[in-house]
């Protein structure tokens, strides 16, 4: 199975990476996008198995979205169309971790925020931002971690796995599960 693709969110004109989802919830779900009707019948690839993506915006400290779906042509890889739904206020009400800048490139994971610049645990109420929570001591606890000796030869694979994920999930307050929102049945509540 492959990497999924990601969800971005924007906070203050910077694109965030949308790492994971409170447990037992959806941002997506809680809103009802107008999506064109041909975008249900679409080529998906395995990076993308729930056949969309999502793009959110906080903006005055309220929180919008887009669902963007992207069909392929089978005979013709390179030929693809990007459909996107309106973007609609969302009255979503839980947490999320989102990360920016540095070299992360798979959000599968909630350790994956280590590897990030700068990381929030965000939470919402009906769709206002209520709490911004800083990840930066782990991360910065990482990068010490990351370039020393004991980690990069002193440590087994699945013990570093094992460290990156105690170390990311120490300063959450809220409850994530161990696969992210991505990986989990749309039909949660």
């Amino acid at each position: 199975m492959s990497v999924q693709s990601a969800d971005y969110m924007y906070i203050s004109k910077k694109k965030f990476k949308l790492i994971d989802v409170e447990y037992n919830k959806q941002i997506i779900d809680c809103g009802d996008f107008p999506v064109p009707d041909d975008c249900w019948d679409l080529n998906i690839s395995t990076a993308c198995l729930r056949g969309y993506t999502a793009v959110y915006y906080i903006i005055q400290k309220t929180l919008y979205g887009i669902k963007r779906q992207e069909i392929y042509n089978l005979q013709n890889i390179d030929e693809s169309k990007v459909i996107k739904s309106s973007k609609i206020m969302i009255p979503f009400t839980g947490s999320c971790i989102v990360a920016y800048g540095g070299k992360g490139w798979n959000s599968d994971f909630i350790s994956s925020y280590l590897d990030y610049e700068e990381a929030f645990e965000l939470y919402f109420e009906e769709g206002l931002l209520v709490e911004k929570l800083s990840l930066d001591s782990a991360i910065q606890k990482a990068k010490i971690m990351f370039e020393s000796e004991k980690y990069r030869t002193g440590m087994e694979p699945h013990e570093r796995a094992q460290w990156r994920e105690r170390t990311a999930r120490k300063p959450l307050k809220y409850k994530y599960f161990r696969s992210t929102y991505k990986w989990r049945k749309q039909n949660t509540t």
